[in-house]
């Protein structure tokens, strides 16, 4: 019978060798490892024998084995992995996988260098260059092994994740893997060496627009090309916009002004060099206005620094003619997508003014006759009838219990009354004239006023 054996992983412990108790549900460890959870045995196991878990699987094991509980709440393991290659050869790219457990990675992780995870005199072979991809939140670590190594190695890995690739706690230790280890035999004929030949060059975008106001942004990420290695930096520009080597992109902060902003980008390698000149502008943002092309009775011409757009703060003028046999009836400014919210008009004569709001807007505008009187005009829907005499609208049949509404041709609410089948004939001065909807929930009709 084994011995109990007990030893720290990350704030918890590891027991070893056969244990009995209550386990978690296994992770996936590597083949070294045998898990259990729910342990049946009335004894701990030694020897070659059989476990059961809580669910009655069952896990042979023998004397070799390793059984293992992992009591701490973050672990990390890493696959069986060869990486195996010939001293002073150019190794064939090989991946091993780290799998978190109870962790997750805390920034992506994109071609990383990761030789100082690997502890331990020899735990990583000189010449061999060691890359970390993940994605932010995953629990999956990719290492990609390259590179030329310069003597034979057959060490095992002895790894330990870095607490700034992390998102909680400190650096996480590896537990120990013998399957995962280096095979680099002899030594070979020495690769000759490798003499860069493509000059460096910057892809991505060369006009960036943002905003007044906007927050904290970043550029597209920008590709790079050219015999590594490749060395890009900023050379000229704002404080504000910085280039962000990990991401391949260049970060803006808040706070510019309204302006152009011209940034470089120099790239350089062994044999040659690459400027890039990107340039940032930040704009006053534009509001349009909504405003009737054609109007019965007149015309209304909307002055703007540039055709029906204007910027929040800038004075837009409308100028209002009248055509023979018409007066101005009404003109009303209000929030596109809300006509509860009017603009403030400062109106002589034949003009008004408004100051444009940080928001896009609809201008409605009522001429009316002053050669017509005593018109009337009416329309029957079955039971709902409504027509119009000398400026009021009338209304009948309508539904019990219905909310009469009343809409004029631009989709304003006039007028919505509850219950008015109540007091009998519906009487409403509308306000101007023009064509006028009314419904009662289930019936519609149209007046013209």
């Amino acid at each position: 019978m084994h011995a109990l054996i007990s030893s720290t992983i990350s704030g918890g412990t590891v027991e070893a060798s056969g244990s009995t108790g209550a386990f978690r549900q296994a992770p996936v460890l590597p083949s070294a490892y045998t898990w259990w959870a729910n342990n049946a045995a009335t004894t701990n196991p030694g020897g070659a024998g059989t476990l059961f878990n809580g669910s009655g699987t069952a896990y042979t094991y023998s004397a070799s084995d390793q059984y293992v509980k992992i009591e701490s709440t973050r672990i990390a393991v890493v696959s069986d992995v060869t990486v195996s290659g010939t001293a002073e050869q150019t190794l064939t790219p090989q991946t091993a996988t780290v799998t978190l457990f109870g962790e997750t990675v805390g920034v992506a992780l994109t071609n990383n260098n990761a030789a100082s995870w690997f502890a331990g005199v020899g735990s990583l072979p000189a010449g061999i260059t060691v890359a970390a991809n993940a994605t932010a939140g995953s629990n999956i670590i990719t290492l990609t092994f390259g590179g030329m190594p310069s003597a034979v190695s057959t060490a095992a890995f002895n790894i330990t994740v870095p607490a700034s690739a992390l998102s909680s706690g400190g650096a996480l230790a590896l537990l120990p893997n013998p399957n995962a280890k280096f095979d680099i035999t002899g030594s070979g004929t020495v690769n000759p060496p490798v003499t860069p030949s493509v000059a460096p060059r910057i892809y991505g975008s060369t006009w960036i627009t943002l905003a007044t106001g906007y927050t904290a942004t970043s550029s597209d990420a920008y590709s790079i090309t050219g015999d590594s290695p490749v060395t890009v930096t900023k050379t000229s520009g704002d404080s504000h916009i910085t280039w962000n080597d990990a991401t391949r992109k260049l970060d803006i902060a808040a706070g510019l002004p309204e302006g152009e902003y011209r940034i470089t980008l120099g790239a350089v390698n062994s044999v040659g060099t690459f400027t890039l000149t990107v340039t940032l502008t930040v704009v006053e943002p534009v509001y349009y206005l909504d405003a009737p092309r054609n109007v019965a009775g007149g015309t209304l011409k909307v002055i703007t620094n540039e055709p029906y757009i204007a910027a929040a703060g800038e004075t837009v003028t409308l100028v209002i003619t009248s055509d023979k046999g018409y007066e101005l009836e009404s003109i009303a400014v209000y929030d596109y997508y809300n006509k509860d919210v009017a603009v403030t008009l400062n109106c002589t004569d034949n003009a008004c003014t408004f100051t444009m709001p940080a928001h896009h807007i609809r201008i409605v505008v009522v001429f009316r006759s002053i050669t017509t009187a005593n018109e009337q005009w009416t329309m029957d829907n079955g039971q709902l009838k409504a027509w119009t005499a000398n400026g009021v609208l009338y209304v009948s049949g309508i539904a019990d219990g219905a909310t009469l509404r009343v809409y004029n041709i631009f989709g304003m609410l006039v007028e919505a009354s509850p219950n008015p089948s109540e007091g009998g004939e519906f009487v409403l001065p509308l306000p101007g004239r023009g064509v006028y909807i009314i419904t009662d929930g289930k019936r519609v009709v149209k007046v013209n006023n």
